[in-house]
């Protein structure tokens, strides 16, 4: 079993939009001369941009084939069997793995789409969580200078902490706040999908098989907005969309008690900043499935065959302003 008692009770139930919102990450913050109070920056604002960056709602889940992925990147002008020597990815956002990933004419072409597909998801949810660690990591210098948190960052603190279930240690939510190195996230999604041919996968839009599940909605006093069906993010054992499974695995890691070393080791090596650190996590993963040791040696050996480790350094495009992105869906 992945999980101990304490996550079985995890059930279908956090809408992305809550579970992905936070303060707008403004590392700009400044002493209040009155009160000696850290306060964020004038950016902070309440987040609630979806993790598709506000393109609207996915209606098609069907019939997506890989040569749609693959022409979106084309589209993007990025050479999609290129991508291992690119370093920054296209906001290619999938909403569905492929239909037709199990009729690939070729292992080499099967990866290609495989890594097309999750790589941009897996950088976007990195990309959310570093938003946040910005925030923790103000909050940090702010204590180290003797001072007292502001009203707006307080607030932050408080529901990241609750989010995350720190327990009110600043030092324990910095732990649990960081990404998860895309070359281990890659290698455990090819293991856990089969290559993205899995029933879990292509039916429920599970990435990392069955044994994820989005956190429970919590009751929280914090100005936070919940909006939404608690419902639509996950739905009858799955998700709704690939991304929500991405985000339901690295929170997993985040906050479940059996990958306290995981977080440890993760945050001793100075935490996921483009450092290729995926393999020196590996022997972290133990509790993650019931093989243990011989899980996180095929987990190695996928990260070292298919050289995913590059992938470490890879940031998505940059935001100009004329940002371009594609939504693929399906026929």
């Amino acid at each position: 079993m992945l999980f101990g008692q304490r996550n079985t009770g995890l059930v279908a139930g956090l809408l992305v939009l809550s579970s992905l919102m936070v303060a707008g990450c403004a590392k700009e913050w400044w002493r209040n001369a009155e009160t000696d109070q850290c306060e964020m920056g004038p950016r902070l604002s309440a987040y609630h941009a979806s993790i598709y960056e506000n393109t609207g709602v996915l209606a098609q889940l069907s019939g997506l084939r890989g040569e749609t992925v693959l022409d979106a990147y084309k589209k993007a002008g990025v050479d999609p069997s290129n991508l291992w020597e690119t370093t920054e990815i296209p906001r290619v956002y999938a909403a569905s793995m492929p239909k037709d990933m199990a009729d690939a004419a070729t292992s080499e072409d099967r990866r290609e789409v495989f890594v097309a597909v999750a790589l941009p998801l897996i950088l976007r949810v990195n990309e959310i969580i570093a938003d946040r660690r910005a925030v923790v990591t103000a909050a940090l210098d702010c204590v180290a200078q003797g001072r007292r948190l502001g009203g707006d960052l307080r607030s932050q603190i408080a529901w990241l902490d609750h989010h995350y279930g720190a327990s009110g240690d600043l030092e324990e939510l910095d732990r649990r706040v960081d990404g998860v190195p895309p070359s281990l996230a890659l290698a455990q999604a090819v293991l856990d999908s089969g290559w993205g041919t899995s029933p879990a996968v292509q039916d429920k839009h599970a990435l990392f098989g069955g044994r994820i599940a989005l956190p429970k909605p919590k009751r929280s006093t914090q100005p936070v907005d919940l909006r939404g069906p608690a419902e639509k993010a996950q739905v009858q054992g799955g998700f709704e969309h690939l991304i929500h499974s991405v985000y339901a695995y690295m929170h997993a890691l985040n906050t479940d008690p059996a990958f306290a070393d995981f977080r440890r080791r993760r945050a001793d090596l100075g935490g996921v900043d483009g450092e290729a650190i995926g393999t020196l996590l590996v022997s972290t993963l133990l509790p993650y499935a019931d093989s243990g040791k011989e899980y996180a040696s095929a987990v190695d050996e996928q990260i070292r065959y298919n050289d995913f480790q590059i992938f470490d350094t890879a940031r998505l495009a940059v935001r100009d302003g004329k940002e371009r992105f594609w939504i693929v869906e399906g026929d």
